[in-house]
């Protein structure tokens, strides 16, 4: 009963204590931009590390795209824009380093000044729908994202890492401590 109550009501929980505490400390929200972006996509496994999202200009800023190999999962290469555009259902990136890393683990690295990325075709809408912290998904949500396949590395994966094995343990928590102060118990007497 403990997990049920802690695994599942946690990230409602959660979001409505951030939501709180945001209207307590009176700060402004803009409901177009959202700041630091974590996006994978679930068919690809393309993941997105975006600083700022504006939906409703359709633009995201400092982006880095992680494009996995299908069947081992590591990154075939990463792009870094300093913009990127979504238009026609595609993102244009701009003023980007692309580095591409080979089989053997060799790299290459070019600048352009702007390429139309037409594997890309994620929508600023679609990446915020799935936008939230670690706190605040489920841990059936938690555990899909970070162990399905293909799967970014656990440097990548870190604060969703934390968050998973915080919720394996911390229900786990009252009986040790309860087997603890039995113990205690015993010997003060």
């Amino acid at each position: 009963v403990q997990y049920y109550l802690y695994i599942d009501h946690t990230p409602r929980s959660a979001q409505r204590v951030a939501n709180t505490l945001n209207e307590i400390q009176g700060k402004p929200s803009n409901a177009h931009t959202f700041s630091e972006v974590i996006y994978k996509s679930p068919s690809s496994g393309i993941v997105w590390f975006a600083q700022t999202v504006d939906v409703a200009k359709r633009r995201a800023v400092q982006v880095e795209i992680l494009v996995p190999h299908t069947e081992t999962g590591l990154d075939s290469r990463k792009i870094f824009a300093a913009q990127a555009q979504y238009k026609a259902g595609i993102w244009e990136l701009i003023r980007c380093r692309i580095v591409s890393f080979d089989e053997i683990g060799q790299t290459a690295t070019y600048d352009v000044d702007s390429i139309q990325a037409d594997f890309l075709t994620t929508s600023p809408h679609q990446m915020i729908a799935a936008l939230r912290l670690p706190a605040h998904m489920k841990w059936s949500e938690l555990k899909q994202f970070i162990f399905g396949n293909p799967h970014p590395s656990s440097i990548r994966m870190a604060p969703f890492l934390t968050q998973y094995y915080y919720r394996m343990a911390y229900p786990l928590l009252s009986p040790i401590l309860f087997l603890f102060s039995v113990a205690l118990a015993v010997t003060l007497e």
